[in-house]
């Protein structure tokens, strides 16, 4: 087909399950065509490698499709944490709740005939051979290693981008993991993964830790779900989260189902918010109690993204304005108080992201909005 359309196509998007990516991507660069591929941009090491000679070869324009780092929401938050408004990050710690599909099967489904609309042989392409069934195939291919990466390679993409574009990690010195339920067919129902990475520059070392799955998830070969081991007919109920004492009390992530907590020498960063939502990252001062909330848009005619930096007590800003507490708040004992919506909050000082921060820091400004670029203190994304 490629080789029929080559002078006729300007690109090709690849959205195909996970072990064809590098195959498609690498057919259509060979035929002169841009790519778009989607995340994970490969099933493998070898395969990015592959992928990343053939677009040096070609030239042609390529990107990888990772929906929430093209989002205001992400880029603002990157600004955020460059600006160094929670100092000097040593530690991150994401979770989610996948796997939502089966894992850690210790075999294949037995094999059915597929239906007539489906050319199963097309759709393995480059993977082992396998017979078709509905427990693989439309959704569930995610929880096989010959056709998918597990919640690991399913999600971080996603959740752990934020803390790594922001503090430009690189490569880590070292990888460990603990885990639960992994086979030789199938990625583990749970897993926890701490990566090491070096210090930048001025910048310190990062231990960055990945939870994922429920700590009493079994997988029963009746059903083909995900069960919890103390009761077989439930589904699982402790998920694999970071501690009590990095949340400090807070609710784990709003019921979302992943989120990002990065621990700074002047704060931590919660970023539990799904793009569109208006009630979503928070920020925790320590020394002063102050929460900052990134306010973010869900579309046309909603508010406009801004950075809202207030202190726990109610009052009056400096222009007259009157103050509200924010919804959530961090006390330092570790609890939480529920404080008024915050859709009452009517007032918005601008300021540069300069001036945030610095009056963030003495504690005279309890209300602000802050722009998209970033001011003298940090640096501006590009796009």
């Amino acid at each position: 087909m490629l080789e029929a359309e080559k002078g006729k196509v300007d690109a090709v998007t690849v959205s195909t399950p996970d072990h064809v990516h590098a195959f498609a991507s690498i057919a259509a660069m060979r035929a002169s065509m841009s790519v778009y591929c989607q995340k994970p941009l490969t099933h493998g090491i070898w395969e990015a490698r592959a992928m990343t000679k053939v677009a040096s070869q070609t030239g042609v324009v390529t990107q990888m499709g990772n929906q929430a780092h093209a989002g205001q929401h992400m880029r603002r938050m990157v600004e955020l944490v460059r600006s160094g408004i929670i100092g000097d990050v040593t530690e991150v710690h994401c979770w989610t709740n996948r796997p939502i599909w089966p894992q850690g099967m210790a075999a294949f489904p037995a094999g059915e005939e597929a239906p007539k609309h489906i050319n199963w042989d097309l759709w393995l392409g480059p993977a082992p051979q396998h017979d078709y069934n509905e427990k693989i195939m439309p959704f569930n291919w995610r929880g096989y290693w010959d056709f998918g990466t597990g919640a690991l390679g399913d999600m971080a993409c996603h959740v752990m981008d934020m803390a790594y574009w922001s503090l430009e990690l690189g490569s880590p010195t070292s990888v460990s993991a603990e885990h639960g339920g992994a086979t030789e067919v199938s990625p583990p129902v749970w897993a926890t993964i701490t990566y090491e990475f070096p210090a930048r520059d001025k910048r310190p070392p990062v231990k960055f830790v990945w939870y994922d799955g429920n700590m009493d998830a079994v997988f029963d070969e009746k059903t083909w779900k995900l069960v919890s081991k103390d009761n077989p007919n439930s589904p699982p109920k402790q998920p694999n989260q970071p501690p009590k004492d990095i949340t400090e009390g807070q609710p784990i992530d709003e019921g979302k189902g992943y989120g990002t907590i990065m621990i700074g020498s002047r704060g931590k960063l919660w970023m539990p918010a799904r793009q569109g939502q208006l009630d979503g990252q928070t920020f925790l001062h320590p020394r002063r109690g102050e929460v900052c909330r990134a306010v973010h848009p869900a579309g046309p005619g909603t508010q406009s993204p801004q950075r809202v930096l207030r202190r726990r007590q109610g009052g009056r800003s400096q222009d007259g304005a009157e103050r509200h507490p924010p919804v959530r708040t961090f006390h330092r004992n570790g609890s939480a108080r529920q404080s008024r919506d915050s859709r009452r909050q009517k007032d918005r000082v601008g300021c540069r992201q300069s001036e945030m921060c610095e009056r963030s820091r003495s504690g005279s400004v309890h209300q602000t909005a802050v722009p998209c670029r970033l001011g003298s203190q940090g640096r501006s994304l590009s796009g």
